[in-house]
């Protein structure tokens, strides 16, 4: 999941629903214009639209992450509107992650931060 305040929408936060910590993350789909929102409440995921995508690409060349893949780690309202964006940037190669396949490498990558507390 992308960095907090970046210029391209990306927006995690933390609120409490009910006494249980509840993080949402936010993001705007860049080809649509729709927003994107994970709220993860106790361990569970809930995708709004439910038709959510993340695209994981990196372009091929060394450096920081910020740098090489951040920028191509994004999500999509739609499969459709994450083709159109890895078919205009070719220079980062990547994959469309289905849900599931997006939370396991969220919490790869930013596993402490995705922690569930209640």
């Amino acid at each position: 999941m992308p960095r907090p305040g970046i210029a391209d929408g990306h927006r995690p936060s933390v609120s409490r629903d009910d006494g249980r910590r509840v993080r949402n993350y936010a993001a705007v789909d860049t080809v649509s214009g729709e927003p994107v929102r994970v709220t993860l409440t106790g361990g569970a995921a809930r995708w709004q639209p439910q038709s959510a995508v993340v695209f994981y690409g990196a372009r091929a060349e060394s450096g920081p992450s910020a740098a090489v893949c951040c920028g191509y780690l994004r999500f999509f309202a739609t499969r459709e509107s994450a083709e159109a964006f890895a078919a205009q940037h070719a220079e980062a190669p990547g994959r469309i992650l289905d849900q599931h396949e997006a939370r396991t490498l969220g919490e790869e990558i930013f596993g402490p931060l995705l922690a569930t507390d209640t």
